[in-house]
């Protein structure tokens, strides 16, 4: 069973899986720009990165086709998500970095083929693949998804 959400108004943009679920969202980003972490804040960050909602996954727009415990449904995204949370767990920061590029890569196709294949356009550019709104998978730009 997939989450679905309803779409916004034009111009606005859709919420990360994880603002409709828990209402705030932790900076994969900003914990993984240092290489280093006291202990309570990698606990925090592995209990995090150990949740489909909290993870770098559900960190992604909330359009994304997920399981009714919220994995996604793309086996890609899905794997990749187990690759992050262990990265976090081992500590492996530069990795998890790496991997998290790859699932906003990733997400960012999924959601403008989902687009593309409904036959809507983005709110902001008007297109299906601009590279200016279409660069990252956190719902902005890419409203109509």
């Amino acid at each position: 069973m997939s989450t679905t959400i309803t779409q916004p108004l034009p111009g606005a943009t859709l919420p990360t899986y994880t603002e409709i679920k828990r209402g705030k969202v932790f900076d994969w980003h900003a914990f993984l720009a240092k290489d280093t972490h006291d202990e309570d804040a990698w606990h925090e960050a592995v209990n995090l990165a150990g949740e489909w909602v909290t993870c770098a996954c559900g960190g992604q727009c909330a359009a994304l086709p997920r399981t009714a415990g919220g994995a996604p449904e793309d086996e890609h995204l899905y794997e990749l998500g187990c690759l992050f949370s262990t990265q976090i767990i081992a500590k492996l920061y530069s990795d998890a970095r790496e991997t998290l590029g790859d699932i906003e890569q990733r997400a960012t196709l999924l959601l403008i083929t989902q687009a593309a294949l409904a036959g809507k356009e983005c709110n902001t550019c008007g297109g299906l693949g601009c590279p200016n709104c279409h660069g990252g998978a956190n719902g902005k730009g890419l409203a109509n998804a």
